[in-house]
C-alpha cells in the first residue's frame, strides 16, 4: 500500500513522455527466483521474492554463481528501486514482441531501461549499465559476438564471462537508446520511435542502431566483418546440398568444415518448414581433429528435408560457425 501512489505516478509520468500509452495491469507474484519482473501481454508481473529484497536477505542456502548473483543483486536495494522496475516493465507492455536475435533483444531491453530512467528522472539501478559505461571493452566484445545469438552470454543468465558482470546486454541496449535520444532534435518523438520499434523490420532497427552512433561501424559493416572471419560448412560429404535425388538409404550426413572446430559445441535448428522437415537423428559424432561432424540419421523416401546447422558450433578460440541451411530431397 505504501508504494501504491508511487507506482501510479510511474504510469502518469510515462503518459507525459508517451501520450499513446496503453493501460497495463500490475500483478505482484511469487516465482522461483527467476526474474524480478516480466510482462505477459498488457500485464506486468513483479517477482516479489526478488523485487522486495534488500541487503538483509539471507542467501546462504544458495551456491556458487547463483549465490554470488543474489548477493550482488540484493545489495542494489531492489525494494528501493521497485518503482523504477515497474516503469521498465510498463514500457515493455508498449513495445512490439521481442525478437529472437540477440542484437535486437538487447535493444528491446535497453529501450525499456533507458526510457524508464528518463520518465522517472532516476539513474539506472542495473549494475551492468554503470559497469559498461566505464569499461569500453564491453562494446568491443559485443561487436565480436553480436551475431552469434548466444543470448545467455549477454542477457537473463548467470553464464560466466570475462567481465564478471551479468546481463551486460542491458548496457548495450541502454547505450544505443541513449545515443539515439541524445542525437534527436525532438526528444518526445525520439521516445516514441524508441518504444515503437518494429523488431520484425531489420532495416528499421538497424537504421536506428546506426543513428545512435554507438558501435564503431555500421551494422552492415560489422556483419560483413563477422561473416568473413567465421569458419563455414565446406561441404556435405555424402551429397551436394540442394540435391533432389538423395538416396533414402543414406545413413549419415557428414559436414566438412573450413577449419578445425572445438569438437563438442553443436547446434541444430528447424527451418521455416518446421519439425516435419527435420530428419530422424539417431546419434552424432566428431572426427578426432574437429574438421568433420557426422549425423547418423534415418531418412524417408520422396521427402524434403531442411534444417539449420547453427552458429553454436565454434572453434577453440570461440569463433562461431556461419549458419548453414541444409536442404535436400530424397528420391
Amino acid at each position: 500500500e505504501s508504494f501504491k501512489e508511487e507506482l501510479l505516478l510511474a504510469e502518469q509520468r510515462i503518459k507525459k513522455f508517451y501520450p499513446d500509452y496503453k493501460p497495463a495491469t500490475l500483478y505482484f507474484s511469487v516465482g522461483a527466483m527467476r526474474t524480478n519482473g516480466t510482462t505477459m501481454g498488457d500485464a506486468v508481473l513483479i517477482g516479489s521474492e526478488l523485487a522486495f529484497g534488500d541487503e538483509t536477505v539471507d542467501v546462504s542456502e544458495f551456491q556458487d554463481a547463483t549465490k554470488s548473483w543474489l548477493e550482488g543483486y540484493f545489495a542494489t536495494d531492489p525494494l528501493g528501486n521497485l518503482v523504477l522496475l515497474n516503469a521498465h516493465e510498463l514500457i515493455h507492455t508498449q513495445q512490439d514482441p521481442i525478437s529472437d536475435q540477440l542484437l535486437y533483444q538487447v535493444v528491446y531491453e535497453g529501450v525499456a531501461e533507458f526510457v524508464s530512467t528518463k520518465v522517472m528522472d532516476q539513474p539506472s539501478a542495473c549494475p551492468a549499465v554503470a559497469f559498461g559505461k566505464s569499461h569500453p571493452k564491453v562494446r568491443q566484445k559485443f561487436e565480436e559476438e553480436m551475431f552469434y545469438n548466444r543470448t545467455g552470454d549477454w542477457l537473463w543468465s548467470n553464464s560466466p564471462n570475462e567481465f564478471g558482470v551479468r546481463d551486460l546486454g542491458y548496457y548495450i541496449g541502454y547505450a544505443i537508446a541513449e545515443g539515439y535520444y541524445e542525437k534527436a532534435s525532438d526528444s518526445l518523438l525520439a521516445i516514441q520511435k524508441l518504444i515503437e520499434i518494429d523488431f520484425s523490420s531489420e532495416e528499421e532497427v538497424n537504421a536506428l542502431i546506426d543513428e545512435s552512433g554507438f558501435f564503431s561501424r555500421s551494422i552492415k559493416e560489422l556483419k560483413s566483418l563477422d561473416y568473413a572471419k567465421r569458419p563455414y560448412v565446406k561441404s556435405i560429404v555424402e551429397f551436394d546440398n540442394g540435391s533432389q535425388g538423395v538416396d533414402a538409404s543414406t545413413a549419415t550426413i557428414t559436414f566438412e568444415f573450413s577449419a578445425n572446430l572445438n569438437g563438442f559445441d553443436t547446434g541444430l535448428a528447424l527451418s521455416e518448414l518446421g519439425r516435419e522437415a527435420f530428419p530422424e537423428l539417431i546419434e552424432h559424432e566428431w572426427s578426432e581433429d574437429g574438421r568433420f561432424w557426422m549425423m547418423k540419421v534415418r531418412l524417408e523416401s520422396k521427402k524434403r528435408y531442411s534444417f539449420w546447422v547453427e552458429s553454436n558450433f565454434r572453434t577453440a578460440e570461440d569463433v562461431a560457425l556461419r549458419p548453414f541451411l541444409v536442404d535436400f530431397e530424397t528420391r
